[in-house]
């Protein structure tokens, strides 16, 4: 209950400063869909409200991500919002695909602590490849990287 309550003021809190524009025309319409990934997680990126926001799903044997990306018109950047099934939150926005890439900068919360972070999307030839990537002693490290595929 209190992961429900969590996610509705984080999604509440990004619509704001975030106007109606279908992010999908900003670059997104590559990730939508269902994807399998080569450690058993999952992805999933669906149009929601609309078409204004693309909701985000990822999903692994214990631990699962929600929330939303939307555009924000004053900053044209993308902007998401998400909370995870262990508590934690996380702030991130990406400007346009650079080459085959959409990188994600943010702000992992946990309680008080703050992390930087990168997702990384790469379109490949067969599918997406994704890395996580956390901000320690100034430079970023890959603890999460995977290779997905369409269902």
């Amino acid at each position: 209950m209190r992961m429900y309550y969590v996610y509705m003021l984080l999604c509440a809190c990004a619509a704001a400063p975030v106007r109606l524009k279908q992010p999908l025309s900003s670059g997104l319409r590559p990730l939508l869909g269902e994807w399998r990934c080569n450690d058993g997680a999952s992805w999933s990126f669906a149009p929601d409200l609309g078409g204004a926001f693309v909701e985000l799903r990822y999903r692994e044997k214990e631990y699962q991500l929600k929330g939303e990306i939307g555009w924000d018109e004053e900053g044209e950047r993308l902007v998401a919002e998400a909370a995870a099934s262990d508590g934690t939150t996380e702030t991130a926005s990406a400007g346009n695909w650079d080459g085959d890439e959409l990188t994600f900068f943010g702000v992992l919360r946990d309680g008080d602590r703050r992390v930087n972070f990168r997702r990384i999307f790469r379109a490949t030839a067969n599918g997406i490849e994704v890395r996580f990537e956390l901000q320690q002693d100034g430079d970023f490290a890959t603890p999460l990287q995977q290779s997905c595929l369409r269902n």
